[in-house]
């Protein structure tokens, strides 16, 4: 690719699906970068290929390295997976966006055409096309009409918007998944199979959805999640004993002292469930949790006290 030229790029682009993303975004303007200006031979195993104007080659590898980004938890440089590559160009074609052809090419080098490429970059001044340099003046006809045209080929995609959306917003749950070292972590703090913490997961990646609840790194959807599934275990627990027999459930300690109410440490009375525990601790629910005195109180019934994020978060 010749570092050199420009792109032609619409304001519109902020009403696609890309512009929520900012991995996505950078790789789609990275793939515009490197597609052909114009038709060209290119060598290739002792092979003379022509890429077309729209076309690039690339391995997947070769996407790997190109598209590094800076960690959001620790500020060190992460190199995307295979997985999150592939998925991200699957949307692109499932979007009608590019075309990936694995034939042509050997040793697992494809071709990638930019659909619409022209309609991209092509410089129109009325119904005339612009110079190979293209010119830096218009008319104000030459733009409205480029920019009508480049709003056509965002609208095209803009059924398959709603489809997209949820890959999007859960990719951060796709690179918990395959973290084989964070899973055996929450199995042994949780004391469950890796086959349940498979089916929590996506349990989880539904309630995402239906929340329509956003991750802003990895960090923050792991965070989540343990919160998420401490609550649900917990829930299931106290669900499962109030469903027992009166007979079988452990009787109260007589005598136990009654819940008391108290206040934060700036004064605030505590939320809804909160009380001091016969030890002194704050609490709230069962008793389980430790909720510093400095803490807010608990805004309502649907917030649980997050202990890796130091403060109340919904589940």
């Amino acid at each position: 690719m010749d570092n050199i030229g420009w792109l032609r790029i619409s304001k519109g682009l902020k009403e696609h699906w890309l512009w929520g993303n900012d991995h996505y975004l950078k790789w789609w303007l990275d793939l515009l970068m490197l597609a052909n200006w114009q038709d060209r031979k290119t060598l290739f195993s002792g092979k003379l290929y022509l890429i077309k104007r729209g076309q690039l080659i690339a391995s997947i590898s070769t996407l790997q390295e190109r598209w590094t980004y800076l960690a959001d938890d620790d500020k060190t440089i992460k190199t995307p997976s295979k997985r999150s590559v592939l998925k991200f160009l699957d949307l692109l074609i499932s979007d009608g966006m590019i075309l990936r052809d694995t034939t042509t090419l050997p040793k697992s080098v494809s071709i990638f055409t930019v659909v619409n490429y022209a309609k991209y970059q092509d410089f129109r001044i009325g119904t005339e096309t612009g110079t190979e340099t293209g010119t830096e003046t218009g008319t104000e006809t030459g733009t409205e009409t480029h920019l009508k045209e480049y709003s056509s080929i965002l609208s095209s995609s803009s059924t398959s918007k709603e489809r997209n959306t949820k890959e999007i917003e859960t990719r951060f749950v796709d690179e918990m998944a395959d973290n084989q070292s964070w899973r055996e972590v929450v199995c042994m703090k949780f004391h469950i199979g890796q086959d349940e913490l498979g089916k929590r997961i996506e349990d989880f990646r539904q309630d995402c959805i239906i929340r329509n609840k956003q991750h802003d790194s990895l960090r923050d959807t792991s965070e989540h999640f343990a919160s998420w599934l401490a609550y649900c275990l917990r829930h299931e627990r106290e669900e499962s004993q109030r469903q027992r027999p009166a007979s079988v459930r452990p009787a109260k300690p007589r005598g136990s002292a009654p819940r008391k109410a108290g206040t934060t440490a700036d004064g605030r009375p505590f939320g809804p469930g909160e009380y001091i525990a016969a030890d002194g601790r704050r609490t709230y629910g069962s008793g389980r949790a430790n909720i510093p005195m400095d803490a807010p109180p608990r805004p309502n019934e649907q917030y649980s006290w997050s202990a890796e994020s130091d403060s109340w978060i919904i589940i």
